[in-house]
């Protein structure tokens, strides 16, 4: 019941993944321009519906460490 979209979703472990890559840009982070302000509006607004519907979510900017994350999601069974 939400318009909320994650950019992936991993049924096995039940867990919704943000890559944040815009807010990795050198440009959002210098300048802070509306368009980042937005974008990091609708995040706030995800992660605390997440939050609040006790939602499995996973966000981060750098993908390396979401992909270390999972593989030790799976490997621990924790979530």
């Amino acid at each position: 019941n939400s318009t909320y979209v994650s950019d992936f979703y991993i049924p096995e472990i039940d867990l919704y993944v943000e890559y944040l890559g815009m807010m990795k840009s050198k440009y959002f982070e210098i300048y802070q321009t509306k368009l980042y302000f937005e974008y990091k509006d609708r995040y706030d607004k995800k992660e605390k519906y997440c939050v609040d519907n006790n939602i499995n979510y996973l966000y981060d900017s750098n993908m390396i460490k979401i992909v270390e994350t999972i593989k030790n999601i799976i490997q621990n069974g924790k979530n």
